[in-house]
C-alpha cells in the first residue's frame, strides 16, 4: 500500500492536535494517522495502532523531513562540569530511515529457533496502562513460534532467554537505543547522548505548530483570512506575505 505523507500544518485541523498531551504514543498515532493519506483520505488511526513502534516512527520520520527539511537540532549540555555548555548537534534525518517491511524476528536458544513480532502501538499502550508487566511478559506477548510449533496458553517466557531476545529485537529496531556520539565545540569534552527519536521528532512539530499559530495570528490580522485559508496557503506563499506585513510596518515606522 502507498502512503502520501502530508506536510504538518498543511490543514488547519493540526492546529487542534494538542502536543500537552502526556501519552506520547497517542500524540504520535494522531500526527501520523492525520499526516499520511492513502487513496485521497487520511489514515485511520486504529490502523496506525495496530502499525510496529519500528514503523509509526519512520511514519512520523518521514512527516518531521517533509515538514521541516532533513536535519534537526539536538539540544544537549555538555557532561563536563567545568564546562557545561549549551550545545546544539545537528541530526541527519536521512540517516534514520529503516525498511519496515520486516516485522518479525528471530533468535536461537539452544539450537532452537524463536521467532517473534516487532512490539506495536497497542501493545506499548496496553503495558503502559499496567505496571503488572514484566519483561518475560512482554517478550512472551511477542512469540510467535518456537522451532514448529506455537506456544501454548500457559507457556511462560524464560527468563534465560531474555539476552538473547533482547539482543535480537534490538538490531532488528536499531533506533530503540540510539546513541549520537560528539565532542564538546569548547572544551572538546566527548559527549555520548542517549537520544529518544520519537520525543525529538514530536518537539520538533510541536515548534512547527507554535509557528503556524503566529503566522495565522498575523495573516489573519493583516489580511482577515480564516485559519483554514491560511493552512491551506504554500509556506512559501505564507513566508512571501508575512514579507510583506514586515515591509508595511517598517515602512509605517519610518514616516
Amino acid at each position: 500500500m502507498h502512503y502520501m505523507v502530508h506536510a504538518f500544518g498543511s490543514d488547519h485541523s493540526y492546529l487542534d492536535i494538542d502536543f500537552n498531551n502526556p501519552a506520547q504514543s497517542e500524540l504520535a498515532a494522531r500526527i501520523v494517522a492525520n499526516c499520511l493519506w492513502c487513496d485521497n483520505h487520511s489514515v485511520d488511526e486504529n490502523e496506525v495502532w495496530s502499525w510496529s513502534l519500528k514503523r509509526r516512527l519512520q511514519a512520523l520520520l518521514e512527516i518531521t523531513m517533509v515538514t521541516q527539511g532533513g536535519e534537526m537540532l539536538l539540544q544537549v549540555r555538555c557532561s563536563n562540569r567545568l564546562c557545561d555548555e549549551d550545545i546544539e548537534l545537528p541530526l541527519d534525518l536521512e540517516r534514520f530511515r529503516q525498511d519496515v517491511n520486516v516485522d518479525e524476528f528471530s533468535f536461537s536458544v539452544d539450537s532452537t529457533e524463536v521467532m517473534a513480532r516487532l512490539p506495536n502501538g497497542s501493545d506499548q499502550q496496553r503495558w503502559l496502562q499496567s505496571p503488572v508487566f514484566t519483561s518475560s511478559d512482554i517478550a512472551r506477548e511477542l512469540v510467535l513460534r518456537i522451532g514448529d510449533r506455537q506456544p501454548g496458553d500457559d507457556w511462560q517466557f524464560p527468563e534465560a532467554w531474555l539476552p538473547n531476545f533482547s539482543e535480537s529485537l534490538e538490531r532488528q529496531d536499531e533506533l530503540m537505543t540510539l546513541e549520537i556520539s560528539s565532542s564538546c565545540p569548547v572544551c572538546e569534552n566527548e559527549l555520548n547522548c542517549a537520544v529518544d527519536l520519537e520525543t525529538q521528532l514530536l518537539a520538533s512539530l510541536a515548534l512547527e505548530q507554535q509557528k503556524l499559530l503566529l503566522e495565522v495570528h498575523q495573516l489573519a490580522l493583516a489580511y482577515h483570512w480564516s485559519e483554514a485559508a491560511i493552512c491551506r496557503l504554500t509556506p512559501a506563499r505564507r513566508k512571501f506575505y508575512l514579507a510583506q506585513i514586515r515591509d508595511l510596518v517598517e515602512g509605517a515606522s519610518l514616516q
